[in-house]
């Protein structure tokens, strides 16, 4: 299983068509919130007369849905992938004159086998032509038309059989689509690229790995940045793409390229220690002074003197000599501004890893594979 949210939860011991192998161990998950997360009830209890209110039925849906996320959680680092036996119960804790709310989640994490999936492949197994195979040949050869004349909608029933069937032709469109996302609401975009996680998540890592990879070095940064929380969720970070990035001629592109760098892989080896160090040496010598100098002519008092200016590479503006940063945008010389991460700082935490992946393989006298 590659993501947490793929587990199944249930309040009963058993899960239709399920076929539990193994229990494997009892979990729980803890949530504590301020009373102030309960304000509009408590504040106006009006709005119950006569009805229920709407926005304390909001809170209560979200609490509960962070406590099924949290639980699932759980139950994918022990190794299950469903939970059954589920309670979720909402306690009132009080002390020194405040109040908060805890809700815990608890279950037990169960390893099991879907009965339904084991029918499905005997039967495509069978040397046979079902309908479904047929149907399912016209409605993706319907989609890939629409793809082809740009006429592709992404209803839900479009969506689902994407999902559903892993198409990967209509990567780019989903990807370009992304880009366009950023001119709707945050909301829009924070439900479509959970949308594209569940997608990505279903396809071979090393697909998923080249189509984001590659298209992180022709879209904005903005996008990048929403491209590289997907590679973060997904545990793809892959240190000679990485690199690659890195070397762009863009400034955007090699800026992803060190937020790419401070991701965390699913697990790390000995042989890792040389492709960071490797990457090191690259963010070493790939960002370079973005400026020009220029002599210019300015007047004082009386006569005329030349001196010597430099150009900012992001706003072309002229600046003296004497200052680190740009007095007009307040980048620096190589492009960053105070906030931006920059290359020493990914430098920093990249030696840092190397030290503790050392670290930890000589403690458990791990050697190269």
């Amino acid at each position: 299983m590659k993501r947490y949210k793929d587990i199944k939860v249930s309040t009963t011991e058993n899960i239709s068509g399920i076929k539990i192998l193994q229990h494997i161990k009892p979990i729980s998950a803890h949530t504590v919130l301020g009373t102030n997360v309960f304000s509009d009830f408590l504040g106006g209890i009006t709005d119950l007369i006569g009805g229920k209110s709407e926005s304390y039925q909001k809170r209560l849906k979200s609490i509960y849905n962070d406590a099924i996320s949290e639980i699932k959680q759980s139950c994918y680092e022990v190794g299950g992938n469903c939970v059954i036996g589920l309670k979720v119960d909402i306690d009132e804790i009080s002390g020194k004159g405040k109040s908060m709310f805890m809700i815990t989640a608890i279950g037990t994490a169960v390893l099991g086998e879907s009965i339904t999936a084991e029918k499905k492949v005997i039967k495509k197994q069978d040397g046979k032509i079902y309908p479904e195979d047929i149907e399912f040949l016209e409605n993706r050869l319907m989609l890939l038309e629409m793809l082809e004349d740009k006429s592709l909608k992404l209803t839900d029933n479009n969506w689902k059989f994407i999902i559903d069937n892993k198409i990967v032709e209509v990567i780019p469109f989903l990807l370009d689509r992304l880009e366009k996302r950023f001119a709707y609401s945050e909301e829009n975009l924070k439900v479509y690229l959970e949308q594209l996680y569940d997608y990505f998540s279903l396809l071979d890592a090393e697909i998923s790995t080249s189509y984001l990879y590659d298209y992180i070095e022709q879209t904005n940064f903005k996008t990048g940045l929403n491209i590289v929380e997907i590679i973060k969720k997904l545990y793809l970070l892959d240190y000679d793409k990485t690199i690659k990035i890195i070397e762009s001629s863009k400034l955007d592109a090699q800026k992803i390229g060190l937020h790419l760098s401070t991701l965390e892989k699913s697990y790390y080896t000995i042989d890792d220690i040389e492709k960071i160090e490797n990457l090191i040496s690259k963010i070493d010598v790939s960002f370079i002074e973005r400026i020009q100098i220029q002599t210019t002519t300015v007047k004082q008092f009386l006569k005329s003197i030349e001196k010597e200016v430099w150009i900012c590479g992001e706003c072309q503006k002229p600046n003296e000599m004497d200052l680190a940063k740009c007095h007009y945008c307040k980048k620096d010389k190589y492009g960053f501004a105070r906030a931006d991460l920059t290359p020493k700082k990914v430098k920093d935490y990249l030696n840092k890893k190397i030290l503790l992946i050392k670290e930890l393989a000589n403690s458990k006298n791990i050697k190269s594979i």
